[in-house]
């Protein structure tokens, strides 16, 4: 891994893990700062990159991991205090090991799948839905309920769309080379 700042970044984002699950087990406002700041550096790691022309390999593919234990953790502990019911943290679950495994078979052929801007909105529902879990009064609320359910129904989707990217861009891969084509990076 070449050190950089947005990579360091991202990783910081890992020590906020212990106080979001802390704060929802506790004291919800600890819960909703540590979240914020998550996000936030989220936010600015990718534009450090950018900017900084300090994009790689090893940040497309563990700031999405980074995201996936953020909101991972902190559903595992709304499901504990009966916040939020488990089939949420099942689903959520089910689609981030499917896309994790379907990055690293894709890293194993040297193929880097950064997160999509589909998969980015997702992680913006799924934040909002979870801060509507710590901060409402009642966690069954409608309005809580509905944020869930679009969490949920959006991370399906961006999964599936992940897997159908990956088979589009395998059958142009294989038609490439059916025709003689010169892959990208390949001599």
């Amino acid at each position: 891994m070449r050190r950089n700042l947005p990579n360091a970044i991202t990783l910081s984002r890992l020590l906020l893990v212990p106080p979001i699950v802390l704060g929802i087990l506790g004291e919800a406002s600890l819960a909703v700062a540590m979240l914020l700041l998550a996000a936030a550096l989220d936010v600015l790691d990718g534009v450090l990159a950018r900017r900084l022309g300090e994009v790689t390999p090893f940040g497309q593919t563990v700031d999405p991991l980074v995201d996936k234990v953020v909101i991972a953790s902190a559903l595992l502990a709304l499901v504990a205090e009966g916040r939020v019911p488990l089939w949420v943290l099942l689903a959520v679950l089910a689609r981030d090991v499917a896309v994790t495994c379907l990055r690293f078979v894709a890293a194993k052929r040297d193929v880097v799948i950064p997160a999509s801007r589909l998969g980015k909105r997702k992680m913006d529902l799924q934040l909002l839905a979870v801060l509507a879990a710590i901060v409402a009064s009642d966690p069954g609320a409608w309005w809580v309920e509905t944020l869930l359910v679009l969490a949920v129904g959006l991370t399906i989707v961006s999964g599936v769309g992940y897997f159908a990217s990956l088979i589009r861009g395998s059958r142009r891969k294989a038609v490439q080379v059916a025709v003689g084509q010169r892959l990208p990076g390949r001599a």
